[in-house]
């Protein structure tokens, strides 16, 4: 806490606004706030050569989410949404093909902003 008011002015402002985030996002719910801090940190991941993210280094970040529990329930709903594309390890994803028929999530990528 400290460091905060230590920190420059245009710092401080960046970290009120992550704090409204973040309190916002517990006011509506467990999901919502899995799916924002999930969100947020992959915004903030650098992408491999092949413009994916794999999952094995979200978890490496978010290692205090239960994986099966919490984390991968929430990015298949990142998923659905469209705020994500869950990929396999090698390939792209088939939308026509049911999810649970695909190959298990390896990777994923964060489609560009038009």
């Amino acid at each position: 806490m400290i460091e905060l008011l230590r920190a420059p002015l245009h710092y401080q402002r960046a970290a009120r606004e992550v704090i409204t985030y973040a309190v916002d996002l517990r006011q509506l719910g467990d999901e919502a706030y899995t799916d924002g801090l999930v969100h947020l940190v992959l915004s903030r991941q650098r992408e491999d050569a092949d413009g994916t993210i794999s999952i094995g280094r979200l978890r490496d970040v978010l290692c205090d989410i239960s994986f099966s529990g919490t984390l991968m329930p929430a990015l298949r709903r990142l998923d659905e949404e469209g705020t994500i594309d869950l990929l396999p390890a090698n390939g792209d994803v088939d939308r026509n093909t049911p999810s649970e028929l695909r190959a298990p999530p390896a990777r994923l990528r964060l489609p560009a902003l038009v």
